[in-house]
C-alpha cells in the first residue's frame, strides 16, 4: 500500500511539474531545457497527456438482447521525461523514462526505462547505437504514434516487437539520398513480444499467447530490421523490412508523408507475414501455418496557426490465410465477444476486419507547450452472433476531451 501511495503521489506531483508540448512525434520533440552536467551538454524535456473520455462499448449488441456498456472517467494517459545530449563531439546519448509504466508497481526501477542508448559517430556518414531503442516498425504510423500515446487513435494491429527493445543499430547517412538504419534487436520468443490473442500449440497444448515467437523458444540470434527514410521536397518516403522469429516471419512497411505549408498527409501500408508453429496433422514434428496481417493507415492534419490543428485518421486492419493456429480457413468475421476468452474490454476483440476512424482537433490558442484537444474515436468490425453463423457489426466509440503539455 505504501509503495502504491508513493507512486500515486509521484505521478500527481509530476503531472503538475510537467504540465507544460505540442503533439510530439517521437516521444518528446520539444527542444527542452539545456543543462551542463560534468563535461556533457544535456537537454531535458518531457511531456504528459490527460483526458476525460466517455466510451460506448457497442459489442454487446452483437448478442441477441445485448446492450451497450458505457463508461466515463478522467485519467493521466501519458507521462514521460527525456534526457539527451552529447558526451563529446562524437558521442550522443538519450534516456527516456516512462513514469506511468504499470510494472513500476513491482518495484523494479528498470521498468521505468523506455530508452537508454548511446550513439558513436565514426564519421558524418556512419554511426553506431547500442542500448535500448525504439524499434523501427509500423512506418510513420508508429513513429508519430509514440509522442502522446495516440490521441488520434490506435490500430488493432499489434506490432511484432514491443515499442522499445535492446539491440545494436548501424546508421548510414549518404546525404541527399536519404538515411539507412540496420537494427539488430533481441528476437521475439514465446515469453516476449506484445500479446495478441490466445493460440494453442497443437503438439503440447502450450498457451503461446505472446504472439509471434512460436518457433524461437529462447533468443538464439538477433532479429534484423532495415529502414530507409528520405526527404525529397514535400515528400518523405519510408521503407521498413524486418525478419523475426528465427527468420520464419517477416514484415514490410511502405509509406510516405506529404507536407506543404500547413497541410500534412501521412500514408502507410504494412504487411506482416507471421509463421505459426503448429504440430503436423500426422506424425511427429511441426509445420508452419501462416497468418498475414494487413494494416493501412491514412492521416491528415491542417495547422491553423495560433488557433487549431484539426486532424482525421482512418485505419483498416485485416487478418488472412488462417484464423488461428488450428483453423483451416480464413474466417471473414471476428469471434463473438462473449465466446472469445482472449477478448479484452476494447481492442482485443477486433482481431479481423476492423475499421478505425478518428476525427478531432488540437487547440493552439493557449501558446507553445500546452494544447487542449477534443477527439471522437471509433473502431468497428463484423462479428458472429451468439450460437449462430449469422454476423453483425459491432463498434466501440469514444468522445474525449483532454490536454497535452511539454517542456
Amino acid at each position: 500500500m505504501l509503495r502504491q501511495s508513493i507512486k500515486s503521489i509521484s505521478v500527481f506531483v509530476g503531472s503538475i511539474a510537467i504540465a507544460t508540448v505540442a503533439a510530439a512525434a517521437d516521444d518528446g520533440k520539444a527542444d527542452g531545457k539545456a543543462l551542463k552536467v560534468g563535461n556533457a551538454d544535456v537537454t531535458m524535456s518531457g511531456g504528459f497527456r490527460t483526458e476525460w473520455a466517455h466510451t460506448t462499448n457497442g459489442l454487446g449488441k452483437v448478442d441477441t438482447g445485448g446492450k451497450d456498456s458505457k463508461s466515463s472517467a478522467f485519467g493521466v494517459e501519458y507521462m514521460k521525461v527525456k534526457f539527451g545530449g552529447k558526451l563529446n563531439s562524437d558521442v550522443d546519448f538519450k534516456f527516456q523514462l516512462n513514469l506511468l509504466n504499470s510494472k513500476w508497481s513491482y518495484g523494479n526501477p528498470a521498468d521505468l526505462v523506455d530508452a537508454a542508448e548511446g550513439t558513436w559517430w565514426a564519421s558524418k556518414m556512419f554511426g553506431f547505437t547500442m542500448g535500448k531503442s525504439r524499434v523501427n516498425q509500423d512506418g510513420w504510423n508508429g513513429k508519430d504514434g509514440g509522442g502522446v500515446a495516440n490521441i488520434w487513435g490506435k490500430s488493432p494491429y499489434v506490432t511484432p516487437f514491443k515499442t522499445y527493445s535492446h539491440g545494436l543499430s548501424v546508421h548510414m547517412n549518404p546525404g541527399d539520398a536519404g538515411k539507412v538504419t540496420l537494427q539488430l534487436m533481441n528476437d521475439i520468443t514465446t515469453k516476449s513480444g506484445p500479446v495478441l490473442q490466445t493460440s494453442i500449440d497443437g503438439k503440447s497444448g502450450t498457451n503461446t499467447s505472446n504472439r509471434p515467437g512460436t518457433w524461437n523458444q529462447t533468443s538464439k540470434q538477433p532479429a534484423a530490421i532495415i529502414e530507409y527514410t528520405g526527404e525529397f521536397g514535400p515528400i518523405s518516403p519510408i521503407l521498413q523490412v524486418g525478419q523475426y522469429d528465427m527468420n520464419h516471419s517477416r514484415f514490410v512497411d511502405v509509406g510516405a508523408r506529404f507536407a506543404m505549408s500547413d497541410l500534412s498527409v501521412t500514408f502507410d501500408y504494412l504487411m506482416d507475414n507471421y509463421s505459426q508453429k503448429v504440430a503436423k496433422a500426422s506424425g511427429d514434428g511441426f509445420e508452419s501455418k501462416n497468418l498475414t496481417f494487413t494494416d493501412i493507415s491514412l492521416r491528415t492534419e491542417y495547422t491553423m496557426k495560433g488557433l487549431a490543428k484539426p486532424f482525421l485518421w482512418v485505419n483498416s486492419y485485416t487478418r488472412s490465410n488462417e484464423k488461428d493456429s488450428v483453423a483451416a480457413d480464413d474466417v471473414k468475421a471476428n469471434t463473438n465477444p462473449t465466446g472469445n476468452v482472449a477478448c479484452s474490454a476494447v481492442k482485443a476483440c477486433f482481431d479481423d476486419n476492423a475499421m478505425s476512424l478518428s476525427v478531432g482537433s488540437y487547440i493552439l490558442a493557449m501558446g507553445d507547450g500546452w494544447s487542449p484537444y477534443v477527439v471522437y474515436r471509433s473502431v468497428s468490425g463484423k462479428f458472429f452472433k451468439a450460437a449462430s453463423a449469422d454476423t453483425a457489426t459491432g463498434s466501440n466509440n469514444t468522445i474525449a476531451i483532454g490536454a497535452i503539455g511539454s517542456f
